[in-house]
């Protein structure tokens, strides 16, 4: 059962291309981190950075602008969209997810903004029926160890709590993790249901930085004593997340064959990075070079959603509308000799030593001290109709209104608004969608389908103050053939696709500052 059509269906007969990933299946992979159960998902491609404090991922080919940009994330049906309108996967509290259905192609028609190339909905834990209590542990390499808890009482409530430590693969990689998840399920009378869930995560990841190499990539020889595994980034360098949760979904069946669902969402980001970008090594004078920089992030979600679901004996119409509001508060700081050209902010580090050599001449300078807010407001509509038991027809289309406004504080040094200014930008999109499902025979479906999707494009908030208001939003429209069966102990489905992108948007570097334009297709 899936949930690519925002109800629970048979995956074979969902007219898309779809995956479905249970926590027991990459449980027994090995799975320590978000990202880990998708692996081996057809279309999708992984990829870890800043020791998988940042998890990038790419589904059918299609590139990420800035991070995860380009796809949806969403809990529980509800948007996991940060500040920056990036996906930040390390947001969703992994380990209070038991599922995780892939749908790939563009799907704004149900989900809206940013599902360009597919969207992700991880489920929660279900409440087992039995009241149980369960610990785990794992141990593994570089003194890896994860702790886990959990109890149940009988279909009602469930508390999870987990602790996990890596020392890290060489020096400065160590991780820290914590997670403390509850749900509770409430019966109101025999029609409705209230699901109620909370989360605290918190995540600490050291960063090492870049090992030296020469022309030919091989590793120098370098004369501190701890050698290849030594620390060259700042001495604090790494990620700390601070995450809190509250959702409440309530389900009442109203009239037969007819659900009101009601969604209530609240999240909280609190992220600091400090980190070094790399500028060389000088093997004369034993200097190793890096700037200095770091963001501290503040984001504050809330999203509400009204949907209704009328099922009667050949038809399914789902109806909805919701309201999304970010407000962040984000702050960049650079530190170290201020050194306008190629190297900017420089720190300088004796690698015989260990410390640096120009902590005298250190200045710190804000380059952006931004507040915005960013609303998503949205209508749905969908309608499946099954004329004879062997054919599905569906349609549907979405309207969503999307605005940002950002006020920027001063900055140092010319970098950005100074006197501090204002930016708002604001824009709408229709995303429609078709399919035709036929079944061939028993466990035999063929489908047919056309989707939309568009991203608003409005991006890092510290490139918005230069988006011209004239910024069309970016669009995909993907054009798909299908076939899936079910035959004996055979499962499988294939699929052959056209997507294209219109109005792509880049973020062009102008001088110090970047701007935001439309520019080129994809196909």
């Amino acid at each position: 059962m899936v949930t690519a059509t925002r109800t629970e269906e048979l995956a074979r007969e969902v007219p898309a291309s779809i995956s479905t990933i249970g926590r027991a299946e990459w449980e027994k992979r090995g799975a320590l981190f978000i990202g880990d159960e998708l692996a081996d998902v057809p279309g999708l491609v992984l990829q870890r950075n800043d020791s998988g404090t940042y998890t990038s991922l790419t589904l059918r080919g299609v590139p990420n602008r800035i991070h995860n940009d380009t796809l949806l994330a969403l809990v529980d049906g509800i948007p996991m969209v940060a500040g920056d309108d990036e996906i930040d996967l390390e947001q969703i509290p992994y380990d209070a997810t038991e599922r995780v259905d892939v749908l790939r192609g563009p799907s704004s028609s149900l989900y809206g903004r940013g599902a360009i190339s597919g969207t992700l909905n991880y489920l929660t834990r279900a409440i087992p029926a039995e009241t149980t209590a369960s610990a785990a542990t794992t141990i593994g390499s570089w003194d890896y160890r994860k702790f886990e808890a959990s109890a149940a009482l009988g279909g009602k409530f469930l508390v999870l709590a987990t602790d996990e430590h890596g020392g890290g693969w060489r020096d400065h990689t160590a991780r820290d993790g914590h997670t403390l998840f509850a749900k509770a399920k409430l019966d109101l009378g025999d029609n409705a249901t209230l699901t109620l869930w909370g989360a605290r995560m918190r995540a600490d990841q050291d960063l090492a930085g870049e090992l030296p190499i020469d022309a030919n990539a091989r590793l120098l020889d370098l004369p501190n004593p701890r050698g290849r595994r030594a620390n060259y980034n700042e001495d604090d360098a790494g990620f700390a997340k601070r995450l809190t949760y509250g959702t409440a979904i309530l389900d009442w069946n109203i009239a037969d064959g007819v659900t009101l669902t009601t969604r209530l969402h609240r999240r909280g980001a609190d992220t600091t990075a400090n980190q070094a970008f790399y500028r060389g090594y000088d093997p004369a004078s034993f200097l190793i070079s890096f700037t200095g920089f770091s963001v501290h992030a503040d984001d504050a979600t809330w999203f509400g959603e009204q949907q209704v679901t009328w099922r009667t004996s050949n038809n399914r119409l789902v109806a909805g509308i919701s309201a999304e509001r970010i407000d962040a508060r984000h702050v960049e700081t650079w530190t170290g000799e201020f050194d306008f050209g190629a190297l900017f902010y420089t720190k300088r580090r004796d690698v015989r030593t260990g410390q640096y050599v120009n902590q005298g001449d250190w200045i710190s300078d804000h380059l952006l001290d931004a507040a915005s807010r960013e609303t998503a407001l949205a209508a749905y509509l969908e309608d499946e109709f099954r004329p004879f038991p062997w054919l599905r027809l569906t349609a549907g289309a979405r309207l969503d209104h999307f605005s940002r406004n950002v006020d920027y504080g001063p900055t140092a040094t010319g970098f950005g608004p100074n006197p501090p200014t204002n930016a708002h930008d604001q824009d709408r999109h229709i995303s429609p969608k078709a399919s035709v499902g036929v079944r061939l025979r028993d466990g035999l479906e063929a489908y047919a389908s056309y989707g939309e999707a568009f991203s608003p494009g409005f991006g890092p908030i510290l490139s918005f103050v230069n988006r011209s208001t004239d910024t069309r939003p970016e669009t995909a429209r993907n054009y798909e053939l299908g076939l899936k069966w079910a035959l004996g102990t055979i499962d499988g489905a294939a699929a052959i696709y056209r997507l294209d992108r219109h109005d792509l948007i880049q973020l062009i570097t102008d001088g110090p500052s970047a701007r935001t334009v439309n520019a080129g297709a994809q196909r």
